[in-house]
C-alpha cells in the first residue's frame, strides 16, 4: 500500500513539524503523540506534534467535559429551575431548555456506568424533585424517561429506586392519578417495564390491587399504543393472574 505521507506538500508539512519536537511533561501528551503518529510509515523519520499542535489540541480537550461532569452540570440546572419557581423569581432556563437537558441526560444514562455514578452523585433525588414539583408535561416525560433509562438492565438501580421511601410514594401517585391516554402516562408504563424486569420484590408490589385496576383500565380504555406497551409490561410479571389480564 503507498505511503498515504507520499506526496511532495505532506512530506514538507511533516518535514516542518519534525523541527519542532515536543518534550512530553505527562503520559497524556506521549499518548497523543503516539495517536497522532501512529500507522506512518517512515521508520526514524515518524512525524512529532508540533508546540502549536499539542497547545491547540490541549485546549480542545479541556474544552470537553466528562460525562460525569456534563450528568451533574445537567443536575444542577435542575436544581437552579426548581429553587428559583420555588422563590417566585423567573428561571434562568426556561421549560423547554430544562427538557432538552433531561434528553440529554438520557442518552448518558442508557450507559451502565453513567447510570452507576448518576446514582452516586444522587441524581435521582433531583428526579424526585421534579416529579413532586414540576406540572410541564414534557419535563415529566423527559424525568420517566431518564428513570427508565436508569433502570433498565440495571439491577442495582431497580433496588436503589425500590427501596427509596419517597420515589415509591411519587410513583405510586403519578401511576394511579395521571390520564391514561397522555405521554406522561405512556412514559410511566415505559419506566414501569423496565422497573419490574426480573425483580420478583417489585412486581409484588406493582402487582396490588391498585396497580391491577389501573392495568385493567387501560386495556379498556387506553388508546392502541398505551394498550400494547401495557400488555408487553404485564407479560413481564411471572404473575399469571397478572400476565394473563
Amino acid at each position: 500500500m503507498a505511503d498515504s505521507h507520499d506526496n511532495e506538500q505532506d512530506k514538507k508539512v511533516w518535514a516542518e513539524s519534525m523541527e519542532k519536537k515536543v518534550e512530553f511533561s505527562n503520559m497524556n501528551d506521549g499518548l497523543l503523540n503516539f495517536c497522532l503518529t501512529h500507522g506512518f510509515v517512515g521508520g526514524d523519520n515518524k512525524p512529532r506534534a508540533s508546540k502549536e499542535d499539542m497547545e491547540w489540541l490541549r485546549k480542545v480537550f479541556d474544552g470537553i467535559e466528562s460525562e460525569a461532569k456534563m450528568m451533574f452540570n445537567i443536575l444542577q440546572e435542575c436544581d437552579k429551575y426548581l429553587a428559583l419557581k420555588a422563590k417566585g423569581v423567573k428561571p434562568e432556563k426556561t421549560e423547554e431548555e430544562i427538557g432538552l437537558g433531561l434528553e440529554e441526560l438520557v442518552e448518558l444514562v442508557e450507559d451502565i456506568n453513567n447510570a452507576n455514578d448518576f446514582v452516586k452523585m444522587n441524581g435521582q433525588y433531583e428526579m424526585i424533585k421534579l416529579l413532586n414539583e414540576e406540572k410541564n408535561e414534557r419535563i415529566l416525560e423527559n424525568v420517566w424517561w431518564v428513570l427508565k433509562a436508569l433502570v433498565n438492565n440495571n439491577p442495582h438501580a431497580q433496588k436503589m429506586l425500590f427501596e427509596h421511601k419517597e420515589f415509591m410514594q411519587v410513583f405510586k401517585k403519578q401511576f394511579l392519578s395521571t390520564d391514561i391516554n397522555s405521554p406522561v402516562f405512556f412514559k410511566i408504563i415505559c419506566f414501569v417495564c423496565a422497573f419490574i424486569n426480573e425483580n420478583q420484590s417489585i412486581q409484588n408490589e406493582v402487582g396490588g390491587e391498585e396497580f391491577v385496576v389501573k392495568y385493567k383500565e387501560v386495556l379498556k380504555n387506553g388508546d392502541d399504543k398505551t394498550k400494547d406497551r401495557m400488555k408487553y409490561t404485564l407479560n413481564k410479571f411471572s404473575d399469571q393472574q397478572i400476565s394473563s389480564l
